[in-house]
């Protein structure tokens, strides 16, 4: 382990008192329970969300607990593996089919076995570093400092933590703190054969699970080899070229997908790589951690804030040459690198003792100050915490009101509607005479929680990695709900073997609604969502055609047909 190394400063400055060791390690402990135990109790409620990642993976744990270890593809009626079956799938259906666990509760525990480990991880790489200190700063930082909540892969914003701890990537990225973690310890030391290879494993497990943290986690073994001590740079490069090789032969030889097909893959390229949310991730969710690096850089001497500023100056480098590239893969690294830029920030903090109650009357007497050289630094500082509460109050105003977060328990104390939605109750009780793989028709926004709880569907918010032909699906999506063409929707149901037509009259419009619904073809309604069976639909649209001819083309509606696209982000399609 490294010895403990202060922060320190290009020019001298005075000595600001610090939390105590043992004072520190308690705050980090109290603030790491109440993150822990937050996810745990908000985490459940993420079935009011449509458009949640959740979904998806809950259904790859679901197809592999109900159908056995080869189920097919979890969202399409076809036989292509998915990517979702990573060892995190892989873990969590065994548990379910082992226990005869419910998935959905799978799912919240390892939600709050993820955020555990994530503490954990995080402490572990301060203590190597000799920085256990700042922990409670990193913690205060990492969930607050973002110019919005993202709702994306990797983030841990404290509205986001409940609802995508369950995704994969929120196992991924504690394994990646841990392996550099574990390099750095190590690096005055020969590694025993058995060390490297749990190196690989973790490495391995990275990548398959979440691909993108995988890449993360070697880059930031390299930023912390390339930061350490000279004499040990070479050993430990030698040592991550081993792990990195060894990792490398491990996912090629999973069974559940094939990696090297879905390294090379480039089907749907323009699908993946969404210019609108690497602008956004780079100019508005990273904004205030980039913002601050003018003055952690300053830090630099410190081996911890340089092997952060190196791992995100690289992600956040690559992410710009996503833009020509094209490249999903380089486009998201900001993501997991804007945690360690915030242990930088947290950092800074520190050495200021911003956090600290007990320096804030001294930084208001230099605000305060006449002298110049004093004032403008203290101001500077007090609006960087201001900043920091910028970012953390619309957050909390958030998880009050949310109905996915903290809003069912605050709700009755003011004798509020809780809002949930419930949509997994709702379409347990609507799909219940729908077989495992059979395909259900709707629009992407209402079929994307479908797979997860009983059959598949023709078109999904995210593609599958190995399916062919997703744009058409798209395509064919929209032109059933579209058009008032007779042939085109039989071409439609099919082409995809459809045997359910589902409806939302919450999200499609009332003309759409009129013009699809058959009563004689209604099996299920609940609430807003009515469930035909697609047989039944086409018996009684022949009837009904037979005595009265289609509408011309030239009637119907220019508008779309729904009243949401599934472009909305989260805030809106609320």
């Amino acid at each position: 382990m490294a010895q403990t190394e202060s922060i320190s400063r290009e020019q001298d400055a005075p000595s600001l008192p610090q939390p105590h060791g043992r004072t520190s390690r308690i705050a980090y402990g109290v603030i790491g329970a109440a993150l822990v135990l937050y996810v745990g109790l908000c985490t459940p409620h993420r079935d009011s969300i449509w458009e949640a990642d959740a979904w998806e993976h809950h259904r790859a744990v679901v197809a592999l607990t109900q159908e056995g270890w080869w189920p097919g593809n979890p969202t399409y009626a076809t036989d292509e593996p998915s990517i979702r079956y990573s060892p995190y799938s892989i873990a969590l259906a065994a548990l379910c089919r082992w226990t005869g666990a419910d998935p959905y509760a799978v799912l919240s525990g390892a939600a709050v076995v993820n955020t555990a480990l994530l503490i954990v991880s995080l402490y572990l790489l301060l203590a190597v570093y000799g920085m256990t200190a700042i922990g409670p700063y990193v913690l205060i930082v990492m969930v607050s400092f973002y110019g919005s909540a993202p709702g994306y892969a990797n983030t841990y914003a404290l509205a986001d933590l409940p609802w995508h701890q369950v995704n994969p990537s929120a196992l991924s990225f504690p394994l990646a703190l841990f392996m550099v973690a574990a390099l750095r310890a190590g690096a005055h030391k020969c590694h025993a054969w058995w060390e490297v290879l749990a190196l690989a494993v973790m490495g391995a497990a990275c990548v398959l699970t979440h691909g993108h943290t995988g890449v993360f986690a070697f880059i930031g073994m390299a930023a912390a080899a390339l930061a350490g001590p000279a004499d040990v740079r070479i050993r430990l490069f030698r040592r991550i070229a081993v792990v990195a090789v060894l990792s490398g032969v491990l996912c090629m030889a999973w069974p559940w997908f094939d990696f090297l097909a879905a390294v090379r893959n480039v089907q749907d390229r323009e699908y993946w790589f969404n210019p609108f949310v690497s602008v956004r991730m780079l100019t508005v969710w990273s904004l205030p951690a980039l913002a601050c690096v003018p003055f952690v850089i300053s830090l630099r001497r410190n081996e911890l804030i340089r092997m952060c500023l190196l791992t995100a100056g690289v992600c956040y480098g690559l992410a710009l040459l996503a833009f020509p590239a094209r490249s999903s893969l380089l486009a998201r690294l900001p993501m997991p690198a804007l945690v360690l830029l915030n242990v930088a920030v947290a950092g800074y903090l520190w050495s200021e003792g911003l956090l600290n109650p007990r320096s804030w009357s001294r930084s208001v007497r230099d605000v305060l100050s006449f002298e110049q050289s004093v004032s403008l630094p203290a101001g500077v500082n007090l609006l960087l915490v201001a900043a920091l509460v910028y970012c953390l109050v619309p957050q909390i105003v958030l998880i009050a009101r949310d109905p996915a977060l903290a809003r069912p328990y605050i709700a009755p104390i003011l004798a509020k509607p809780d809002k949930r939605l419930h949509l997994m109750d709702r379409f347990d009780r609507l799909l219940e005479p729908v077989g495992r793989r059979d395909v259900v028709l709707s629009d992407a926004v209402t079929s994307w929680p479908v797979p997860s709880v009983r059959g598949r569907i023709v078109a999904a918010l995210h593609y599958e990695t190995f399916t062919p032909g997703q744009p058409a699906r798209d395509r064919d999506v929209f032109t059933f709900f579209a058009t008032g063409d007779w042939l085109t929707r039989q071409e439609i149901l099919q082409r995809y073997g459809v045997r359910w037509i589902l409806l939302n009259e919450s999200t499609m419009s009332p003309y759409v609604i009129r013009d699809l619904l058959e009563p004689d073809a209604v099996v299920g309604r609940v609430d807003d969502l009515v469930l035909m069976d697609a047989g039944r639909w086409l018996d009684a649209r022949r009837a009904r055609l037979s005595d009265s001819p289609s509408p011309p083309a030239g009637l119907l509606p220019p508008a779309s047909p729904l009243r949401r696209s599934a472009g909305l982000d989260r805030d809106q399609l609320r």
